[in-house]
Formats: C-alpha cells, sequence, structure tokens
C-alpha cells in the first residue's frame, strides 16, 4: 500500500541552475521508477541557512509531495545520503491530519492525497 511522504531537499546552490534541476528531475524519474506518484512540487529557490551546512551559507530548496510504497523510502534516504550535491534533506510521513493541512496550503484539490 503506498503512503504520502513530503520531502524538501535543500541543495547545493552553487550548481547551475541546470544541474540542479537534473537532480530533481532524477528524483522524481526514481520515485516514478518505483511505482510512486508525484502529487505536488514547488520550487522555493535559493534561501540563506540560519547556519552553515556542509560549508555553504545558502541552500536550493525543493520540495516534492508523492506517494510511494514504504519499502522504497530506505532505498531513497540511501539515494539522497551518497548525493554529495544535497546538503540536507527532510522527508516526513504524512497521515490523515496532514492531509487537510496539505490541500489547503498548497491549493491541492484532487482526491490523490487520500
Amino acid at each position: 500500500m503506498q503512503k504520502l511522504y513530503e520531502i524538501v531537499f535543500i541543495i547545493n546552490s552553487f550548481l547551475k541552475e541546470k544541474k540542479i534541476f537534473l537532480i530533481i528531475k532524477n528524483y522524481k524519474k526514481y520515485i516514478n521508477k518505483k511505482k510512486g506518484n508525484i502529487i505536488y512540487e514547488e520550487n522555493w529557490g535559493i534561501k540563506n541557512l540560519k547556519y552553515k551546512i556542509k560549508k555553504n551559507d545558502i541552500g536550493y530548496y525543493y520540495l516534492l509531495i508523492y506517494k510511494i510504497s514504504s519499502k522504497y523510502i530506505k532505498k531513497i534516504i540511501k539515494k539522497i545520503k551518497n548525493d554529495k550535491n544535497i546538503i540536507r534533506y527532510l522527508i516526513i510521513k504524512l497521515d490523515k491530519h496532514h492531509i487537510n493541512y496539505i490541500q489547503k496550503k498548497y491549493k491541492i484539490i484532487n482526491n490523490e492525497l487520500l
């Protein structure tokens, strides 16, 4: 059974924009390859970090909300940890209490979150 997850990437902002979008595209392709489904994505762009992370003052933020079988989450985490261009990430498993909030915040009207 697929579950709903939210991931925020902080990507090394010193990379060229083309390379950043290629990294994001590869993760989206990986999720789809594992029979996952991207529900929503949002480019938050470059933001200042509150403190240095891996010698970076700024990072490129990107949000993905997706459905995937929980058996693939460890593989996604392993892939991210091996990617030196991702300076920080956060994956959250969303439950039914988050669904209404997500639908309102990101204006997702379809029932794909259920």
